[in-house]
């Protein structure tokens, strides 16, 4: 509900004074109160005053009337003491209440709106990471061997003619509208429970071998990778980490320290090739 705005003065006589109304001063007595209305209610009843304005005074003599035999200590109170308007203010609001919505219709609106927030955040994240690609040497290299060949006029038509990939990420299809995952969200949940009775079945139970897509998920689990940076992986890399079965505690820690190994020699090399470079580079600016 909404509150609504009411003057205080409102609940008595507006901006007239109620005992004035009647012909009164304020020691008039309850009888008084009542004989003055009913004198004033017969002149200006307006089934027996016929002037343009006897509606309205009736109307402000009955409400006195009432102020007076039902509100008088309030009233007095409220003339005796203005510093409450606000007080009265505060105690007579009252409360508007907007037209009820259907609930349905509310309930499909903000599905709506999610749904195009859903949707364009990933746009805006695929958009992101090709911006990013953009931004990398490799890209502006391509880029700049268009134009330098000819095959590209300018910059903009060069990044037209590029198509960017980037690994992990694919631009939103409908597929990916979050209508489509909720309704598609049963049978993916009874596919997940399907695939791990299975797996309770055939490795704890029956004691099986690893199947081999079961070995490259365990292996991804452990790498913390998913399926697409798992396929871009080169062959022999994935069959040598099979093989060592990574998905052993054991077995992972001694792959990691040696890719460690690998990466230190490989740097090693880099850092021998770098010095061997320079110091040629030095021989041939003192011989010449």
């Amino acid at each position: 509900g909404m509150a609504q705005d009411r003057d205080p003065t409102e609940f008595f006589c507006g901006k007239d004074d109620c005992f004035s109304l009647l012909g009164l001063n304020r020691s008039a007595t309850l009888a008084e109160v009542k004989s003055s209305y009913r004198r004033l209610s017969l002149q200006l009843h307006p089934d027996r005053n016929k002037a343009d304005d006897a509606e309205e005074k009736f109307a402000k003599v009955s409400t006195a009337a009432k102020v007076l035999t039902e509100k008088r200590a309030e009233y007095e109170d409220y003339l005796d003491h203005p510093e409450k308007y606000y007080w009265l203010y505060a105690q007579h609001m009252t409360a508007k209440y907007a037209p009820r919505s259907d609930a349905r219709a509310v309930i499909f609106l903000l599905f709506c709106l999610f749904t195009a927030l859903h949707y364009g955040n990933m746009w805006l994240n695929f958009q992101n990471a090709r911006d990013r690609v953009k931004q990398s040497p490799a890209y502006k290299r391509e880029v700049a061997s268009l134009v330098a060949s000819g095959e590209a006029k300018t910059v903009a038509e060069a990044d037209r003619m590029i198509s960017v990939e980037v690994v992990g990420i694919t631009p939103p299809t409908w597929k990916d509208s979050l209508p489509v995952i909720l309704c598609l969200l049963p049978w993916k949940a009874l596919k997940y429970m399907k695939w791990n009775l299975q797996w309770i079945v055939r490795y704890s139970i029956l004691k099986q071998d690893y199947l081999h897509e079961d070995q490259e998920y365990l292996a991804r689990r452990e790498l913390n990778l998913s399926e697409t940076k798992w396929r871009l992986l080169p062959e022999t890399e994935k069959s040598a980490m099979l093989e060592r079965k990574i998905w052993v505690k054991e077995n992972l820690e001694s792959y990691k320290l040696d890719q460690r190994v690998r990466a230190n020699r490989a740097g090693k090399k880099n850092t021998t090739r770098q010095r061997r470079s320079r110091r040629e580079d030095i021989n041939e600016d003192f011989i010449e």
